[in-house]
């Protein structure tokens, strides 16, 4: 997972500092309910400016 607080994730998980989180993997499944419906997005045209 790109953009994740890396200083976060090695202050929890390596506090003596000999390893570095490098990337996180999200691996395992639903519970069966299914995935969430997708979010809200802006359209293009909000977030795009043609100089």
């Amino acid at each position: 997972m790109s953009g994740f607080d890396q200083s976060g994730v090695d202050r929890e998980f390596f506090p003596e500092a000999e390893q570095s989180a490098l990337l996180v993997v999200n691996i395992g499944s639903s519970a069966g309910t299914g995935p969430r419906p997708r979010g809200p997005r802006l359209a293009y045209d909000e977030i795009h400016r043609s100089l």
